[in-house]
């Protein structure tokens, strides 16, 4: 029997309920300043994140954390 295919534009993950509270605030936000007629979707904006100038600055400290002492 062959394995799943996975499609990579198309996958459940769970992220952190602070995290969502959080793009949901963007949303939201961004209605209000007018910057969007209607609503994005959560993976457009978690997709814009990877391309923000500060974004390998945030990968390697979320590499080198202690996760032991960062409460989680």
């Amino acid at each position: 029997m062959p394995g799943k295919i996975k499609d990579p534009l198309n996958v459940t993950a769970r992220i952190g309920e602070n995290f969502s509270k959080e793009i949901e605030e963007i949303k939201e936000e961004r209605l209000k300043r007018g910057i969007d007629k209607k609503r994005k979707s959560t993976r457009r904006l978690t997709n814009l994140l990877i391309k923000h100038d500060n974004w390998e600055k945030i990968k390697e400290d979320t590499i080198l954390i202690n996760l032991s002492e960062a409460g989680e």
